[in-house]
């Protein structure tokens, strides 16, 4: 610790403070020189990472064959159809007439006073269509209630839905089957305790026989019917094709139709259709081919920007250097690259060798450039020559993608690079710590000596006084002083 020097007279704790600045300023530049360097690279490897990493999506995207085998469908009216297709559909147009939905079966219980009312102990069992389960009816769940929650929460439920509703009438279990078409229909049989299934369907104190489902409206029991089952049926260029769903998947191949409403009696008297393509999907290839042109050109905008070097005005001012300029590898990774944009690719004959031939060229700033018109002609014309030479094994994007992949992932050069500089900010900050220590060191020295110096000055001080008093003192200085 220093104070101001009492005996002295000088400023100990600005003189130290000085000295220890000085001491450490040309260290601690070289540090903050040797950081903010690296701290710089770190961040332009992280742009360039990121330039790169999205060049190499737009590769993989591309690099699909099953891209230009795409098909677009299309319906001439969506609140009656749409319709999707895969690469096994063959293109071609159809007439389309939606003359019936697929429905789903739903029934309803005879009346009964209200949800809590007993029904009756036994089995229920429920069936839709061809599946079934059963439902044991106890003193806990034998209401309507209690039954709803027994078929809503069973396990081997095949997918009908209780619900209940009250009416004029009375309250009625509603049963919906969670299938459509006429395979779907919902039963129920029902056996009281003793196992047996007869039972006065008509008669209220009947028990759990209650629950049998006879809508007819002579011998029935006051059950109904709330929706038939039915099944879809749709006409394709005038074939008929009934199917138990409103998906519809195995009429064209390749191509599945999901019904959404059915024409109007009128429409579908008349003869009216609605139209259905199917057409190779251009547009999906065309697409990728753009982003990965754009991915391309943007890489080489951040190459640049990162090796440039700007001048800023003035004979005076030094021209500023890009993070990355004179960085072999980023030299090197473009050359990589512009080697292959330009290598042939294929036999001599073939439709496509080179960019060029869909109409990619690469300008003076050797950024690439797309003829719009060219390269639609080359998919209109031969989309399968176009993903040949695009897409594969042998194609032009997976030889770019193995051309990017050694500086890309957690080993790629880049990530290496970015590694090492963050060991040598690691070294940094222990060589600041090291310095840190050191200077800390020597304000304790500096500070011991000039406190040690201020004390000496002291004791001169008290020295120079007491021999003044003592030179006072004698007798030829008192004479004198006395003869003045």
């Amino acid at each position: 610790m220093s104070i101001q020097g009492i005996n002295s007279g000088l400023d100990i704790p600005a003189i130290v403070n000085a000295l220890v600045n000085a001491d450490g300023a040309p260290k601690s530049a070289q540090l903050d020189r040797v950081e903010n360097r690296a701290v710089t690279s770190i961040s332009a490897l992280g742009k360039l990472q990121g330039a790169t990493s999205t060049f190499q999506s737009a590769l993989d995207d591309l690099n699909d064959p099953e891209l230009f085998n795409r098909r677009a469908a299309s319906s001439g009216d969506k609140s009656l159809f749409t319709l999707s297709a895969d690469s096994s559909a063959g293109a071609g147009s159809y007439d389309i007439a939606v003359e019936r939905l697929a429905e789903s079966h739903k029934i309803a219980t005879q009346a009964f006073a209200d949800t809590t009312t007993a029904i009756g102990t036994g089995t229920l069992t429920l069936g839709q269509g061809a599946d079934s389960f059963d439902i044991t009816l106890t003193a806990e769940n034998n209401t309507l209630e209690g039954l709803r929650d027994a078929i809503n929460n069973a396990e081997d439920n095949p997918g009908i839905s209780a619900t209940i509703v009250t009416d004029d009438d009375g309250a009625r279990l509603v049963l919906s089957s969670g299938e459509t078409g006429t395979d779907n229909q919902l039963s129920i049989t029902v056996k009281d305790d003793d196992g047996n299934e007869q039972g006065s369907a008509v008669d209220p104190n009947a028990g759990i026989f209650d629950l049998i489902y006879n809508p007819d409206p002579v011998t029935g029991n006051g059950s109904k019917e709330l929706n038939a089952a039915q099944n879809a049926l749709l006409k394709i260029d005038g074939l008929s094709v009934t199917r138990q769903s409103n998906t519809i998947s195995d009429a064209i191949e390749g191509v599945t139709f999901t019904l959404k409403a059915a024409q109007s009696a009128e429409d579908i008297a008349a003869g009216k259709t609605v139209g259905a393509n199917i057409s190779v999907d251009k547009g999906a290839a065309r697409s990728k081919i753009d982003e990965f042109v754009k991915a391309y050109n943007s890489l080489i905008d951040v190459t640049k920007e990162l090796t440039a070097v700007v001048g800023v005005g003035g004979d005076d001012k030094a021209p500023v250097a890009g993070p990355l300029v004179g960085d072999s590898s980023v030299r090197n990774l473009v050359s990589q690259l512009r080697s292959q944009l330009v290598k042939p690719a294929g036999d001599e004959g073939d439709a496509f060798r080179f960019l060029a031939d869909l109409g990619i060229t690469t300008t003076k700033e050797g950024k690439l450039e797309v003829d719009s018109s060219a390269l639609d002609t080359a998919l209109d014309e031969d989309i399968a020559g176009v993903a040949g030479f695009l897409a594969g094994e042998n194609g032009l994007m997976g030889r770019l993608s193995e051309t990017v992949d050694p500086y890309l992932g957690p080993d790629g050069l880049f990530q290496t690079r970015v590694d090492n500089l963050n060991e040598r900010l690691s070294d940094v900050d222990n060589d600041r710590e090291a310095l840190n220590l050191r200077l800390v060191k020597l304000e304790q020295r500096l500070n011991n000596q000039f406190n040690t110096m201020d004390q000496l000055v002291g004791q001169f001080n008290g020295t120079l006084e007491y021999i003044t008093g003592a030179l006072k003192n004698l007798p030829g200085v008192v004479r004198q002083s006395n003869d003045k």
